[in-house]
């Protein structure tokens, strides 16, 4: 049986009745894990208890933090600093400069380019860079008013044309910023195929590829974690 995951929820207030409510949505609709964005600056307790309110209604909660770096020195200081302390971290690659960073950068989860920007966009010579994820956010054909739909619907067609061509893993999200945009996870796989995604393809895009992103960073972020493939062992002293 699958596992279903929203990965980019940006609650626009983070008190315990909006995140109780968007528990209790999430499980109401099937969703297992939400990857919740906080600001970099909460300290692990705020950050613990957020996780604690949405365990509490029985989903799983992955932490998240979401950068938008002016250049590339930014974000590789944002990365320096976010890196050990969240579970996914996500970059929205508003420069050329900044994109190409952050394709290459094994730091970064997922990347996710401005629907309206005509100057930076997932061309192939990124996405052949590319060592995460490519995300996007199912709130875009909702809430964004500056562009007519059908051109959103295109651009998002266009990069997971570009992501698909090139091997890409893609993400399907409902960057949902109050629990009422969060939409059923095959909601959102029905979207991804009306984008050009096959079927199995939508499903594992709100499924397997956002959970193995959050359960390999999990892994990293454990105290017994070495490198990759390689935990410290725990040794059982018994008296002699």
């Amino acid at each position: 049986m699958r596992k279903f995951a929203d990965l980019h929820v940006k609650l626009s207030n983070l008190n315990d009745d909006v995140l109780t409510r968007t528990g209790q949505i999430a499980r109401d609709m099937g969703i297992n894990l939400l990857g919740i964005t906080v600001p970099p600056t909460l300290n692990q307790s705020q950050i613990s208890t957020i996780r604690g309110i949405l365990t509490k209604t029985g989903v799983d909660t992955a932490t998240r933090v979401d950068l938008s770096p002016r250049d590339r020195n930014h974000l590789l200081s944002d990365l320096r600093s976010v890196r050990k302390r969240f579970e996914i971290v996500a970059v929205e690659c508003r420069s050329p400069q900044v994109a190409t960073v952050a394709c290459r950068d094994r730091r970064v989860d997922t990347v996710s380019f401005p629907i309206n920007s005509r100057r930076v966009k997932l061309r192939r010579s990124l996405a052949r860079l590319c060592r995460g994820s490519v995300e996007l956010d199912i709130a875009q054909l909702v809430l964004t008013g500056e562009l007519p739909r059908h051109v959103i619907l295109s651009r998002l067609r266009d990069e997971v044309s570009t992501a698909k061509k090139n091997r890409v893993p893609i993400i399907l999200s409902s960057g949902a910023n109050n629990p009422f945009l969060l939409r059923a996870p095959r909601e959102i796989a029905a979207i991804g195929t009306l984008l050009g995604l096959e079927s199995t393809e939508a499903l594992n895009a709100v499924s397997t590829i956002p959970y193995a992103i959050t359960e390999q960073n999990r892994n990293k972020l454990s105290p017994d974690h070495v490198t990759i493939g390689v935990k410290l062992a725990k040794v059982n002293k018994t008296n002699a």
